[in-house]
């Protein structure tokens, strides 16, 4: 069984979330359609439940630089920029409480990071609340290097003060 929910056609492509029954489980899936083309990223039905923390570092300044993340708030790791975009930047730069991205930046723009690779192949819509709301390959999942790590800038207005 199928249910889907439908949410943009962006240059010829259908992105829908579709919550699929097998065998009595319930799989949340991205499925996104080019022409008859289709992708599917499917999980078991665990969205928005992880509670993720991000920084940015090794930024000019606070509004920019690598994405690292945690679940304790004490083992940071690097998100992967495979599938990386201003969508899942959106969503790092609403979470630390910016307006919006203005680049979401690979190739360790921002250096390499150490340590683990903890998300690979995220994929948000860019409304959600936080990165653990959005799609990925599993917690410390990965097939990447840290020469791919993911990182953003974020819109910072200058008040003058």
């Amino acid at each position: 069984m199928w249910w889907c929910v439908c949410d943009v056609v962006v240059c010829g492509r259908v992105w829908c979330v579709c919550d699929v029954v097998v065998r009595g489980r319930v799989w949340c899936c991205l499925v996104w359609c080019c022409v008859y083309e289709c992708v599917a990223l499917c999980t078991d039905d665990t969205r928005g439940t992880d509670t993720i923390q991000v920084r940015l570092v090794d930024g000019q300044n606070v509004s920019e630089g690598r994405v690292e993340v945690s679940r304790d708030g004490v083992t940071w790791g690097t998100v992967c920029d495979d599938a990386w975009d201003i969508n899942d930047a959106n969503v790092v730069c609403n979470q630390l409480g910016f307006d919006h991205a203005t680049e979401a930046l690979s190739n360790a723009y921002f250096g390499l990071g150490t340590g683990s690779i903890f998300m690979d192949d995220v994929t948000c819509f860019g409304s959600e609340s936080s990165l653990g709301e959005c799609y990925y390959s599993g917690w410390d999942t990965h097939n990447c290097v840290h020469s791919e790590d993911a990182g953003v800038r974020c819109y910072c207005e200058y008040h003058g003060y």
